[in-house]
């Protein structure tokens, strides 16, 4: 994916200023609004009643988005690089 820092999908830590206690997880009015940053966007993936909702939302939503990309970087790492698996090597 363009612009994307593996390390930081890897990685992903809640914040220390966090009001939840959940990566991406906000109070908004009294409820629990979920997002995801995916390319330099944020989207908003809902508002929920409860922090345990938003964030199995945010959760499912980082799976989709990343968990296939983290395989297949993982695969290619581990067979000696992306750039000799992909023909420029």
């Amino acid at each position: 994916m363009a612009g994307t820092t593996v390390e930081l999908l890897r990685d992903k830590k809640v914040r220390d200023d966090s009001t939840t206690g959940e990566t991406d997880v906000n109070l908004y009015r009294g409820k629990c609004k979920a997002v995801i940053l995916f390319q330099g966007k944020t989207y908003c993936l809902g508002i929920y009643k409860t922090l345990e909702e938003a964030a199995a939302v945010r959760k499912k939503a980082e799976k989709c988005l990343f968990g296939e990309f983290l395989e297949f970087y993982d695969q290619m790492e581990s067979k000696g690089g992306r750039e000799s698996e992909m023909g420029r090597g």
